[in-house]
């Protein structure tokens, strides 16, 4: 299980890999749970921004599920 953050839904049943590098995160996922929905070929990247304010976070998945876990996951 993965807890990411204490506002968001943790990952189950977790396969994939993470690189940390300085400031930047990287993740492949490729399968996890959220909910009782089913996580897919994700990819995540987190890097700081430009002014050094805060960072951006980019999540490109395939979700499989109900409507309302990824409502929950909004």
């Amino acid at each position: 299980q993965l807890n990411y953050h204490l506002e968001w839904p943790a990952l189950k049943n977790l396969s994939g890999h993470f690189r940390l590098d300085d400031a930047h995160v990287y993740a492949s996922i490729d399968k996890a749970k959220i909910f009782d929905s089913d996580v897919e070929n994700a990819q995540v990247e987190m890097h700081p921004k430009a002014d050094r304010k805060g960072s951006l976070l980019s999540i490109k998945t395939q979700m499989q599920g109900s409507a309302s876990d990824g409502l929950r996951v909004l």
